[in-house]
């Protein structure tokens, strides 16, 4: 395993059970609770649950990749525009102990991406 598919697996379990699984699954006053909005139609929430589904889809297309050999520059372009700006928008706005978490968990990501892409050629390294 290397260094970046590393980073990919962490990415997507934590994302997953963190983002995406409490919004597609929780209900909406507990969901309009810890995002500090409110929304009519619990659509809104549903809806991101599946965009963020998707990009973990796109996350886990890359470790394959990985394993072969093979930098994924689009993933990793995608991941650093998709955490860094999670992570700006949490520190700028977001509300509570919840949001500054996933605001430092996005960070790191976006940092490890950027890092990743410096330097390709270790980040796709076997690790063990």
């Amino acid at each position: 395993m290397s260094s970046f598919t590393l980073l990919l697996v962490i990415k997507i379990m934590f994302t997953l059970l963190l983002v995406a699984v409490p919004f597609l699954l929780l209900p909406k006053k507990r969901l309009e609770q810890s995002t500090h909005s409110q929304h009519d139609n619990p659509l809104f929430f549903r809806l991101y649950g599946v965009a963020i589904l998707a990009l973990l889809v796109g996350y886990a297309s890359a470790v394959p990749l990985s394993h072969a050999g093979v930098f994924s520059w689009g993933i990793a372009t995608m991941g650093l525009v998709s955490n860094a700006g999670a992570a700006l928008l949490l520190t700028l706005m977001g509300k509570g102990k919840l949001n500054g978490a996933l605001a430092i968990f996005f960070s790191v990501i976006a940092v490890s991406l950027l890092m990743a892409m410096m330097f390709p050629e270790a980040a796709i390294k076997k690790l063990w």
